[in-house]
């Protein structure tokens, strides 16, 4: 099946979507989106007596505020996906070099850089989160578990070419792109991975790229990276949004190819570039490991 085929049959079975019962379009957005009780699972522990501490498979232990909490539990109790996705993320973190940085790309409220940081003392962050009230609530997550000292928020965003762009948040909190005269649309700077590269001087041993539907752009502007240092990639492709923007998932995933990446569903199994862009999933979510 070719790559706009796939597109075609996404875009009929979105439509097909409104004819059918109740019953039936729940179980294909739970397919669609990834909304499964399959996958692994955490014990996962509020701990009564200790205000706010969760803990996690006895190996991590996080502070929380009660508007955390629910991005707690749907990654690790609610969603096997987001179960599998973050084992991997845990898992793979032995594997890591001394005072591995995460660069966390769409940071939301920070929880992949609370884990990373959680994982071992020396791990370190930089959190790139364009919604201001998010950036705001990840650098307190951060302080309230004394990992401000290893991690940073800049409130930018991350795509193919530095400069600012008007941005409102939704309901959710989410950075969308502002349209016309949008009331509350704020100049947000964006930059690029290569750039913060370049900036910092610190290559990323990990990149987590979360961007409802950016993320083509995203990985344009980290070519030099990709090419040179080779960072493990957890990356979710929002396969509807990509086609709204007019990007291919394909095109994405061969410049993967090219910088010699390989790819694996986070429960583990490989997948190649042609299935997955393929894929009538509306969230695919994969992890890229370079090969050598």
């Amino acid at each position: 099946m070719a790559a706009s085929s796939s597109s075609l049959v996404r875009r009929i079975a979105r439509k097909a979507a409104g004819l059918l019962p109740p019953a039936a379009l729940r179980r294909l957005a739970a397919y669609r989106f990834g909304y499964t009780q399959e996958g692994r699972h955490f014990t996962f522990v509020e701990e009564t007596g200790v205000e706010g501490v969760v803990r996690i498979d006895g190996r991590l232990s996080l502070r929380s505020t009660p508007e955390f909490l629910p991005d707690l539990r749907f990654h690790f109790v609610d969603n096997g996906q987001s179960r599998d996705e973050m084992g991997a993320f845990i898992d793979i973190a032995p594997t890591l070099p001394r005072g591995a940085m995460l660069f966390d790309v769409g940071a939301h409220r920070g929880l992949f850089s609370l884990v990373h940081c959680a994982l071992s003392p020396d791990h370190r962050a930089l959190l790139f989160e364009p919604s201001p009230s998010l950036a705001k609530d990840a650098q307190g997550l951060l302080a309230l578990n004394r990992f401000d000292s290893r991690a940073e928020v800049r409130a930018c965003g991350i795509g193919d070419r530095a400069g600012r762009r008007q941005i409102v948040e939704d309901a959710l909190g989410f950075a969308v792109e502002a349209q016309g005269g949008a009331a509350g649309a704020e100049a947000i700077e964006f930059t690029t991975i290569d750039d913060e590269w370049r900036r910092t001087g610190v290559a990323p041993s990990i990149v987590k790229i979360d961007v409802e539907g950016a993320e083509a752009e995203v990985v344009r502007g980290a070519a030099a990276l990709l090419r040179e240092a080779r960072p493990v990639l957890f990356l979710e492709l929002h396969m509807d949004v990509l086609e709204r923007r007019g990007e291919s998932a394909a095109a994405l995933l061969a410049q993967l190819t090219a910088a010699g990446y390989r790819f694996t569903e986070p429960g583990g199994r490989s997948r190649s570039a042609r299935s997955l862009s393929d894929s009538l999933r509306a969230i695919v979510r994969i992890v890229c490991v370079a090969d050598g």
